[in-house]
C-alpha cells in the first residue's frame, strides 16, 4: 500500500494565512480550551463547513473587518477625523470587494463626507451577523486588541443602537432606553453590555 504524496506545486499557501492565524489565536484566548488539539480541529472544521458570506452574496469575514478597523485607527493617529476617501483607500489596500464599501455607505452615509468609525464598523458588522444582538457582539470583537479586550465609547454605541432601532423594527425600543439608563461610564465593554441585558434572558 502506498501513501499518496503531494508535490510542492500542489500545495497552495493561503494568501490570508496571517489573518487566519490571528483570528485563531484570539479564539484560543477567548475560549481557553483544555484540549487545544480538539479545539483546533473543531475551529478549522467550522471554518470549512461555514464559509463566511454576507447576505449580499459577497465574501466578507469578521477578521477582515478587524483588519479594516486597525487600518482606519492607524489613520486616526495622524488626523482627527476620517473622511470618505480614507475608507476607500483602506478598503482598496485590503483588497475588499467594492460592493462592501458601497453597501455600507449606501446604508449609513449616502451624503456624508466625514464618517464616524464606530457607526461605520457597526453597519459593517451587520454584514457578518445573523441577528441584531450578534451584530453588537461582533462590533465589540471588531475593536478587540491583542489581549481580546474591547471598549467602545458609550455615546457611539448608543448612536449605533438608535440608528439600528430606526431601521430595524425587531430592535426593542425598551432595550435602547435600558442601555441609555444603565451605561453611565464614558466607555463600555462587552461584559458590561451583557450585564445590562442579563436579566432579560
Amino acid at each position: 500500500m502506498f501513501t499518496r504524496m503531494y508535490c510542492a506545486e500542489q500545495i497552495q499557501v493561503p494568501p490570508d494565512l496571517p489573518p487566519i492565524l490571528k483570528a485563531y489565536s484570539k479564539a484560543v484566548i477567548r475560549g481557553k480550551p483544555t484540549d487545544l488539539i480538539q479545539f483546533s480541529v473543531d475551529y478549522f472544521k467550522k471554518m470549512l463547513d461555514e464559509p463566511p458570506t454576507s447576505s449580499a452574496g459577497y465574501r466578507i469575514t469578521l477578521q477582515e473587518l478587524q483588519d479594516l478597523q486597525e487600518a482606519l485607527s492607524t489613520v486616526l493617529k495622524t488626523q482627527s477625523e476620517l473622511k470618505r476617501v480614507d475608507y476607500q483607500v483602506a478598503c482598496e489596500s485590503l483588497g475588499f470587494c467594492p460592493d462592501v464599501l458601497a453597501n455600507i455607505l449606501r446604508l449609513g452615509f449616502p451624503d456624508q463626507e466625514v464618517i464616524d468609525i464606530y457607526m461605520f464598523m457597526g453597519i459593517a458588522a451587520t454584514l457578518v451577523s445573523p441577528t441584531f444582538e450578534k451584530t453588537i457582539l461582533n462590533l465589540f470583537k471588531i475593536f478587540e486588541d491583542e489581549q481580546c479586550q474591547s471598549k467602545i465609547p458609550t455615546a457611539a454605541l448608543i448612536n449605533f443602537y438608535e440608528f439600528m432601532a430606526a431601521k430595524d423594527p425587531s430592535v426593542p425600543a425598551e432595550n435602547l432606553q435600558k442601555l441609555k439608563d444603565a451605561a453611565t461610564e464614558e466607555f463600555i465593554d462587552v461584559q458590561a453590555y451583557q450585564r445590562i441585558f442579563a436579566s432579560d434572558e
